[in-house]
């Protein structure tokens, strides 16, 4: 009976992996820096481990995954609620559109379907948030902030593969 226990608590826990990792990842990323370090220029990590996890484990990455790994980042970042979620929601929806062309293809071929994603979640982040405050928001921290997505994610993506191809097992 304890045996049954152990296992399906250790596929429960495989199965929460990827949901887990990235709330990890996120509130790594927003932990508060030192006042000389730009606060305002950090890589969107939520959009990194969501188009990760939607290409290489879709299954196991839904709706509402996405909807509390975004609420955690509006919470932890101060943002207006929603706008994470939003943006979020916009990268899943993207990433299956374009799913067929980047999965199982070599890593550059990934890594641009990503840098596609990652400017357009941009941008559609910047616009409602300029909606929100009613005036446009100065466009260079987004630049800085997307140019850092775009470098970080193939250490992020090895980060991710390694905990898909250690910690996980594929039969779940």
């Amino acid at each position: 009976m304890r045996e049954f226990w152990a296992e399906n608590i250790k596929i429960q826990i495989q199965q929460l992996m990827p949901v887990i990792s990235s709330i990890l990842f996120v509130l790594i990323f927003c932990i508060p820096r030192y006042p000389f370090v730009a606060d305002n220029i950090r890589p969107y990590v939520s959009i990194i481990c969501v188009y990760f996890w939607l290409i290489y484990r879709p299954y196991m990455f839904g709706i509402i995954s996405i909807y509390i790994i975004g609420m955690l980042e509006d919470i932890v970042s101060s943002t207006p609620f929603g706008i994470n979620i939003f943006t979020i929601l916009f990268v899943y929806v993207l990433t299956n559109l374009i799913y067929k062309f980047v999965a199982n293809k070599p890593f550059t071929v990934t890594w641009y379907g990503f840098a596609f994603i990652a400017a357009s979640a941009s941008i559609i982040k910047w616009f409602v948030l300029s909606i929100y405050y009613s005036q446009f928001l100065p466009f260079i921290p987004l630049i800085f902030s997307l140019l850092a997505t775009i470098v970080f994610y193939p250490i992020f993506s090895f980060v991710n593969a390694y905990i898909q191809n250690h910690l996980m097992e594929d039969d779940i």
